[in-house]
């Protein structure tokens, strides 16, 4: 793996393995956070570090071997981690909070999936309203989408087992940045009337509700992590 760092102003991640370009992954604007939670297959919220990890924004431009699987991607970047910035850290156990998505008191609103069970779904923001539109999606599916855009873990205890096609609207205008980039033009007929939050959202159009708890999880804890990584 081969890899430049540097400071850029553009934020995503592209590349790498079941992509359309599958020898080179690149990195833009990403905290190190962000990127310790995918060299080590974690969300956001497992990695407990300094405030710092998620100011900084560094590119990556990697090399990766024709046919490498994910899960060597993901430790060629902890090795990267390991030389260029010296990252230690740990797992630990903890208690964090979580949100519990259950069923609201009249009940779903969702339809049960129709269709092509192939379509792909899409999401965009735009004017600060967010749209997702996931065909064929189960309950699980629904709260790993939500759950960095509320960076805390959703755990689906709905007892729901059927596939559904979603469609969610919501003001992503507080929401983290990086969650917001207008990928694509929101043109539905939401798009220019004001938005729930996702709170809202989720009960309103969907049924359903999140609910404060907490849960064990398994956490990254950093030892130590350098700001400024060494030179190529």
């Amino acid at each position: 793996m081969t890899d430049v760092l540097g400071t850029v102003i553009p934020l995503g991640m592209r590349g790498g393995p079941g992509s359309n370009d599958p020898g080179q992954i690149s990195f833009a604007n990403a905290s190190l956070k962000t990127l310790i939670a995918n060299a080590f297959g974690v969300k956001r919220y497992q990695v407990s570090g300094p405030g710092w990890l998620d100011v900084a924004g560094f590119n990556i431009i990697a090399k990766v071997a024709l046919g490498a699987t994910r899960e060597q991607v993901g430790l060629m970047l902890q090795n990267l981690l390991a030389e260029r910035f010296a990252l230690a850290l740990h797992h630990q156990k903890k208690e964090l909070p979580v949100y519990m998505l259950v069923v609201a008191k009249n009940g779903p609103k969702m339809k049960v999936a129709q269709g092509d069970p192939e379509a792909g779904g899409t999401w965009g923001a735009w004017n600060g309203n967010a749209r997702w539109i996931s065909p064929h999606t189960t309950m699980k599916d629904l709260a790993d989408f939500l759950s960095p855009r509320l960076d805390r873990p959703v755990i689906d205890a709905t007892g729901l087992t059927a596939k559904y096609d979603f469609t969610l609207y919501w003001d992503a205008e507080n929401m983290d940045a990086r969650l917001r980039q207008p990928t694509e033009r929101n043109s539905g007929p939401e798009a220019m009337e004001p938005a729930p939050t996702i709170f809202g959202a989720v009960q309103q159009q969907l049924g359903l509700k999140l609910e404060q708890g907490a849960s064990m999880t398994d956490v990254l804890v950093i030892d130590h992590v350098e700001k400024t990584p060494t030179e190529n």
